[in-house]
């Protein structure tokens, strides 16, 4: 029967959160516990501690972590990440999808990953820039890694129906669609995603206007 593998803790010193250990086999590393597979009571690993290597296992998943989440806060730092978005580019890197999920997780907790947030200031962004209709907005969104559901959430959060008056107008206008018969106008309105009250206000007002 094999002896299971029992190693020393020559060296832990923890610092913001994180513990640098160094194991008597020469192996040195940075770990962040929220990481740890299993349930390593980190308060309790000092030097000369014993580990095995099942817990050698746990803390060297938890290093991948820690590196992985190093590598997140880059992208982060140049550009607001979505989840999906942040997940796919790691992944990409050829990191594992388990350790990516637990860095998001973690992330996410600690509010420097928010969907929501990347949501509304993309929104806020795209308002004041160019010609947008709803469905455009909530396309970019969804294609960014913004579930549909809350992107639309945040979309009728943001956007008042004054502001979504003036998109609607201003697309009318740019289009050039303001002569179309009344049905192929609703039609081109409703296929942008403008809110159907808006739509028919709008059609109402320009029918009363024509008919002065």
């Amino acid at each position: 029967m094999e002896t299971e593998e029992v190693l020393q803790i020559q060296g832990i010193s923890p610092k913001a959160g994180v513990y640098q250990i160094r194991l008597s086999e020469g192996t040195s590393f940075l770990v962040r516990p929220e990481y740890a597979k299993g349930s390593i009571d980190f308060s309790r690993l000092t030097e000369g501690s014993l580990i095995g290597a099942s817990e050698k296992e746990a803390l060297l998943f938890a290093s991948s972590c820690y590196r992985i989440e190093r590598e997140a806060l880059r992208y982060i730092s140049r550009a607001e990440q979505t989840k999906k978005g942040l997940f796919q580019k790691l992944h990409k890197k050829g990191h594992d999808r388990d350790q990516i999920s637990r860095v998001i997780q973690f992330l996410e907790n600690k509010g420097l990953v928010d969907d929501e947030r990347y949501a509304a200031s993309y929104i806020s962004y795209r308002l004041g820039r160019g010609l947008y209709t709803p469905r455009q907005l909530l396309r970019a969104l969804v294609a960014r890694g913004i579930e549909l559901a809350l992107a639309r959430q945040v979309y009728h959060s943001r956007v008042s129906p004054l502001q979504e008056r003036e998109m609607l107008l201003r697309f009318v206008q740019k289009k050039g669609i303001a002569d179309f018969p009344s049905s192929k106008l609703k039609q081109s309105l409703m296929q942008a995603g403008f809110r159907k009250d808006l739509v028919t206000e709008y059609l109402l007002q320009k029918s009363e206007k024509g008919n002065l």
